[in-house]
């Protein structure tokens, strides 16, 4: 599935250690977060019933060219009946927010 972004927020180690992105686009939104090392991952897509914790050993991302691309395994495809990948592509990202970007991601996908 692929989705051209309207509004990306970002969230950058807040004052209680969450650290989110949020990817909103013409008919939802894909949200990705994470508390600290420590938590599993929080993923939402379209409606916050269709929320799941996951670790992060069961979700994969790339980024590349203005897309980032999350990549589910099958055991969660299966668990929570979700797709096997979305591609999120968004206008390019100002220094200062494309800082904020990359270490989110790295604050959010960093192993224990």
């Amino acid at each position: 599935m692929k989705q051209k972004v309207t509004n990306l927020s970002i969230q950058l180690d807040d004052e209680d250690g969450v650290n989110s992105l949020f990817f909103e686009y013409n008919d939802g939104y894909f949200t990705i977060s994470r508390m600290d090392e420590d938590e599993d991952l929080y993923i939402e897509m379209n409606d916050q019933s269709n929320g799941f914790y996951s670790s992060i050993d069961f979700v994969q991302y790339c980024y590349e060219n203005g897309e980032i691309e999350f990549f589910f395994d099958e055991e969660l495809i299966e668990k929570y009946n979700i797709i096997k990948d979305i591609t999120l592509y968004f206008q390019p990202l100002d220094n200062n927010k494309f800082e904020d970007f990359k270490k989110t991601l790295k604050n959010i996908f960093s192993p224990i």
